[in-house]
């Protein structure tokens, strides 16, 4: 088994009979306590302050707004309900350009990709990839306890080991553990 830390398991594979795959769809394995999930996002939707839940309320359909406000803890949705939830989710990665707001996720708050992605949003610059990496990354953020880490967060960390110039020498080296791989390659 391997040391915790240095290879973590996917809860959840990004295959899914609902069509989720990693970063571009939510799926069945994607999201869990889902009825609980609709009716936090109402509540705080409602509230005067902004939220991640206000951003996100404004992609949601009326049929979905529906659901949520009645939606109960411990209740079952029906299969057609859950359909629902997945295509406006799925349908709010994909033209979410709206979703990222600066007030709702300040720049201390983000990782480094996070702000990279956000700038590039900003800009106008942002490809279509790109930008529901961003949103599903904000949203895994803004609800962990409801939305599960897509499988491109469980890849195992990278290890690199540096050597550093020192006071006209160099370091015996030193090991830098980056989140992921993707932060290398830009």
């Amino acid at each position: 088994m391997a040391p915790a830390g240095l290879a973590a398991v996917s809860r959840c594979t990004g295959e899914s009979d609902n069509g989720g795959d990693g970063y571009n769809n939510f799926g069945d394995r994607h999201l869990v306590r889902v009825p609980e999930f609709l009716q936090t996002l109402a509540k705080q939707a409602a509230a005067a302050t902004p939220s991640a839940s206000k951003q996100m309320w404004q992609y949601f359909s009326d049929d979905l707004k529906a659901v949520a406000k009645s939606a109960k803890p411990g209740a079952r949705l029906s299969k057609e309900q859950m359909q629902l939830f997945y295509d406006d989710f799925n349908r709010m990665l994909m033209e979410g350009d709206k979703l990222y707001s600066d007030r709702v996720w300040p720049a201390a708050k983000l990782s480094w990709i996070e702000k990279k992605l956000a700038g590039r949003l900003t800009a106008g610059n942002i490809a279509e990839d790109d930008l529901k990496e961003l949103n599903r990354r904000l949203l895994e953020k803004s609800f962990p306890k409801y939305i599960w880490k897509s499988p491109k967060d469980n890849r195992p960390p990278v290890l690199h080991v540096v050597q550093e110039e020192f006071g006209g020498g160099y370091s015996d080296g030193h090991i830098y553990l980056l989140e992921h791989e993707r932060e290398m390659e830009d």
